[in-house]
């Protein structure tokens, strides 16, 4: 159980990259802060009256949603004017699902969604594909190994660095460039480097 709260609280920096990712001060004055990832997921796992799998959706509804993928909607469609709403997110829907429908109905096998899925191909034509929908990504691993490692090393480590241990970020490129996929890690490090430079760099009081 430890071992998956550590995989999955964390997405790109896990307890042993952090601990030697950032300075000594860093994570004083992060604190409590530096666990609440792990804090919040074992909260959610831990006990309560739902199975595993519900145990999963809730914290998610907590976590992942607010925090991940609605903010991405929110921005996207706000940007372009667009209303956007999430029909499944309704609360009755939400507090149907929890109280009612198993997690054995929502996930079986490696079918996701499985009862929503059922449903759909009752209501919907034959013709039309359920499991069309799919996840994308763009290619930062590619990216990072290729046309961007110059300016990704030079962002990571030109200048004074007030967070992170130099020699950490030198691994994690040289893992990367070597074929050990740290996309996730050095597109984070480079988007704080990026703000942190933008916005308030030396005249922050750090």
């Amino acid at each position: 159980f430890d071992a998956f709260i550590d995989r999955s609280s964390h997405l790109y920096f896990k307890r042993r990259y952090r601990d030697a990712l950032l300075n000594r001060e860093v994570m004083a004055a992060l604190g409590d802060g530096f666990t609440a990832p792990e804090s919040s997921l074992r909260r959610c796992l831990l006990g309560g009256q739902y199975d595993f799998i519900n145990r999963l959706e809730r914290a998610d509804f907590l976590n992942y949603l607010p925090d991940d993928i609605l903010v991405k909607v929110d921005r996207a469609s706000m940007f372009v004017s667009l209303e956007v709403r999430a029909p499944l997110l309704d609360y009755r829907v939400a507090e149907f699902s929890f109280a009612n429908v198993p997690g054995s109905l929502k996930v079986k096998g490696m079918t996701q969604k499985y009862l929503l899925k059922k449903l759909a191909k009752k209501i919907l034509p034959g013709a039309l594909d359920v499991n069309r929908k799919w996840g994308f990504a763009i290619p930062v691993a590619e990216w990072f190994r290729g046309p961007l490692f110059n300016q990704l090393r030079d962002t990571l480590l030109g200048g004074q660095n007030r967070f992170f241990n130099r020699d950490c970020i030198e691994k994690l490129l040289a893992e990367h460039k070597t074929g050990i996929n740290h996309d996730g890690r050095l597109f984070a490090l480079l988007v704080f480097s990026l703000w942190w430079n933008s916005y308030l760099g030396d005249s922050y009081g750090y």
